[in-house]
């Protein structure tokens, strides 16, 4: 959160390789600000639904879904668990939002595609949910002083594999039944 609340600074956290080539694309491309790259130390896959030019918009969706009841938004080694969580549902949809302030420059109608409004967004990361309210309406994360271990047993210990992911999507779609859901990425300022 601290890079993400530096001005004039591109933080990334990229999901792949398609993500990281972006990232460098971007730095190289972008002499008059700065770039810190956060990468996963664990091995993540090369996800279906991405691509180096998706990733230049700073947010995309990753995995379509046909009949979305909910949009998980996720980065880093996270967004590839949402996915298997979206894929074992058939109900939700993923975004990838690898750099926060690429994504804010985009055109208000690509935010809006991204994130339609009447739909609800839960955000999943390995980090503090500070900052999340800007894109969803629900956020899980860490919110306390991490741990030492494996990166699956990091993953187990604070609900970040796709079961878990699954598990918080459904809770929070019976939770969001009745109520209506404005676009977060639509703001008068």
């Amino acid at each position: 959160m601290l890079c993400r609340s530096t001005p004039n600074l591109n933080f990334w956290r990229p999901a792949d390789s398609n993500e990281t080539l972006a990232a460098y694309i971007h730095a190289i491309r972008n002499r008059k600000t700065p770039t810190v790259f956060s990468l996963t130390r664990q091995n993540v896959p090369i996800l279906k639904g991405s691509s180096v030019e998706k990733s230049l918009l700073g947010g995309y969706i990753v995995h379509p879904c046909e009949n979305t009841q909910l949009i998980i938004v996720a980065t880093g080694s996270e967004v590839a668990p949402s996915v298997a969580a979206a894929i074992s549902s058939g109900k939700f949809s993923v975004v990838s939002l690898p750099c926060w302030e690429l994504f804010d420059q985009q055109p208000i109608e690509y935010k809006k595609s991204v994130f339609p409004e009447g739909i609800p967004v839960l955000s999943v990361e390995a980090g503090s949910t500070i900052g999340w309210e800007r894109y969803a309406h629900a956020s899980h994360g860490i919110d306390c002083f991490g741990v030492s271990a494996t990166g699956a047993d990091v993953a187990k210990h604070f609900k970040l594999l796709p079961a878990d992911i699954e598990a918080k999507a459904n809770k929070f779609l019976e939770w969001c039944k009745g109520r209506i859901f404005t676009s977060l990425v639509d703001k008068p300022f």
